[in-house]
């Protein structure tokens, strides 16, 4: 699927201008006051109500005020899913939300909840993950066969690497995060987060994915488009 990147900014919409009259799934994006994407979620429209489900060390599942909906907040309408899923999809999250109590932590593997809201894990890696990698999860347990929705393998610890240099504060989070995988699992374990599945997928490289439908989303084609996203983002938030 090709993108037209001067369409971007048509389909990118802030929460609280859009449009609730028809029903929708979609990725949804926090950002701060520089206009850089900081969280990601879920946000799910059914019978002009809508819905917030997502993860920052606990799982949130919220019914929005329409009147007062946060202005930070941008939207991009996922397509991979067929006609008249929305409602199932939103009974989805409200199971999970009971069932689901992840762990915070810069996690990345083959992984998703079935709709009972168990987990099932590739590798038999206990649920450790971030915000963007909780979506990752839901989105990819409604999939046909629970196909993959991102090339996970595409991204690798280079991207933990550039994380480090630029926030002290993240080299301490994962050593905790790491020293905490050791109380719980075995050196087998913690050693193969460390060389497979320690990385991160930035909250914009979730919302850039939203723009594809061939799956699994390659992170070259993420590469292609998330800058486009990214100054969309600012363009609307901080120079409006």
């Amino acid at each position: 699927m090709q993108v037209n990147l001067n369409t971007i900014g048509e389909e990118l919409l802030r929460l609280c201008d859009s449009e609730i009259h028809e029903d929708f799934i979609s990725i949804c994006v926090q950002v701060d006051e520089l206009g850089q994407a900081t969280h990601s979620g879920i946000i799910i429209c059914y019978d002009e109500k809508l819905y917030y489900f997502h993860f920052t060390g606990i799982v949130h599942f919220v019914e929005l005020d329409i009147d007062n909906i946060p202005n930070d907040l941008y939207i991009k309408k996922i397509t991979i899913f067929g006609d008249g899923i929305v409602l199932s999809f939103l009974a989805y999250c409200e199971i999970l939300k009971d069932e689901v109590s992840p762990s915070f932590g810069f996690v990345f593997q083959e992984s998703f909840y079935n709709p009972d809201g168990s987990y099932y894990s590739e590798n038999n890696l206990p649920d450790i993950t971030t915000c963007v990698g909780f979506c990752i999860n839901v989105i990819r347990g409604r999939l046909y066969k629970n196909n993959k929705y991102l090339e996970i393998d595409d991204w690798d610890n280079s991207t933990i690497d550039s994380l480090q240099q630029d926030f002290q504060y993240w080299i301490e989070s994962i050593q905790v995060q790491l020293d905490q995988i050791a109380t719980v699992s075995n050196n087998g374990i913690l050693q193969e987060i460390r060389d497979s599945h320690l990385k991160r997928i930035r909250p914009s490289e979730l919302t850039s994915s939203a723009f594809f439908d061939t799956l699994p989303i390659r992170k070259e084609n993420i590469d292609f488009v998330n800058p486009t996203t990214e100054s969309q983002l600012f363009l609307k938030h901080v120079v409006g």
